[in-house]
């Protein structure tokens, strides 16, 4: 038994017959015939109202969300795809569903053309997809409005219909179509009560346990492979992939999102980089001038405070450099600010890394030396 729970209702292995739309008037008109052309026809399948179907309920399509599964539908004999009477090559939903076609010049086609010609009461029914279609359900005690009419609940609402053939009947189960071609006829059919939920439960509690357990593996085997599908899409972004499942998205919606944050961290890692970049340059550029005040600054320094003691301590015994007795003069500027990173003796002897390197450079050049105080 196939059975599918939505909304608030239950579904037990609806008949094909539940996704046929049958007017219960006359719905059929031909025009007259043109040597050497097919007669054309206008098929009234449905005029917006708000109707009782033997299976939905009270029923009601929205004109603005049906639509044709492709540029030319057939025009069938009571749904009988054996019997092929016209090529539907128009449509029209303004305030109406209408086709509008061409018979065939077929045995079928002529029986009925010439049937109608005599006026024979023609009942028209439209046939759309149950799985690209959509529909919701009105509660009972609930209205909605579609195509400006009101149904009140409890009744379906086909919100996004996709026709697959009209037909051509003898009888019809809806008395909302008519056209100026034939006489009225409606036909009254028995109607079928969609069982609640809740009424099912009390009714028929073992039923509704097995539909529910096997609603539930159902949502579960669908859920898994959603989730599945999302992962795939999202890569290795664990997190992602839990925000786009988590907020229901798609699979197309996922890999967009996916692609979307992929950009935006591209675009934030260049502008990091540039950044950087731009800090580098500028600290180089005062590095370097900030280097050359501070050694002419400190040469200046050298020169006034030591030189009167230059040439009296050249040869104080100690190696030029700091009190550690190590010699700097052959260092570069580099290995220079190395061993005053390194040193705390250095760093306490200097405040700046800048006067120890000028320093260093005035006493490379003669100009200082280092002497100790007795006592």
């Amino acid at each position: 038994m196939n059975k599918t729970l939505t909304g608030d209702r239950l579904h037990i292995k609806a008949p094909a017959g539940a996704f046929e739309f049958q007017s219960g008037e006359d719905v059929l008109e031909f025009a007259e015939k043109k040597d050497g052309q097919p007669r054309r026809f206008k098929l009234k399948l449905y005029d917006g109202g708000v109707s009782q179907h033997w299976y939905w309920g009270q029923l009601a399509f929205d004109l603005a969300g049906m639509k044709l599964e492709k540029a030319r539908i057939p025009i069938l004999y009571g749904h009988d795809t054996a019997v092929r009477i016209g090529v539907a090559d128009k449509a029209s939903f303004d305030g109406a569903f209408i086709l509008e076609g061409y018979a065939l010049e077929n045995a079928d086609a002529q029986k009925v053309l010439q049937d109608a010609d005599q006026g024979f009461p023609f009942e028209a029914s439209l046939k759309f997809d149950q799985f690209k279609s959509k529909y919701r359900f009105v509660r009972d005690g609930e209205k909605t409005a579609v195509n400006s009419k009101t149904l009140a609940g409890p009744g379906t609402v086909f919100t996004n219909t996709v026709v697959k053939e009209g037909s051509v009947c003898v009888f019809g189960a809806l008395n909302n179509c008519k056209t100026e071609a034939f006489a009225e006829r409606p036909e009254e059919l028995e109607r079928k009560q969609i069982m609640t939920i809740e009424e099912l439960k009390q009714q028929h509690p073992e039923l509704y346990k097995q539909v529910f357990d096997a609603g539930a593996e159902d949502g579960r085997k669908q859920t898994r492979q959603q989730f599945a599908d999302i992962a795939e899409a999202c890569g290795d972004d664990t997190a992602l992939t839990v925000q786009a499942f988590s907020g229901n998205k798609s699979t197309a919606e996922a890999l967009k999102m996916r692609c979307d944050k992929q950009a935006a961290e591209l675009k934030n890692r260049d502008e990091k980089i540039a950044e950087l970049q731009a800090k580098k340059n500028a600290t180089t550029q005062n590095t370097d001038g900030d280097n050359s005040a501070v050694g002419q600054e400190g040469v200046k320094t050298a020169e006034s405070e030591f030189s009167d003691d230059v040439n009296k301590n050249k040869n104080a015994g100690k190696k030029p450099g700091t009190k550690s007795g190590t010699d700097f003069s052959a260092m570069t500027e580099a290995q220079l600010k190395e061993q005053y990173e390194k040193s705390g003796q250095l760093q306490a002897e200097f405040l700046e890394v800048g006067d120890f390197v000028a320093f260093v450079k005035a006493q490379k050049a003669g100009k200082v030396d280092i002497f100790e105080v007795k006592k």
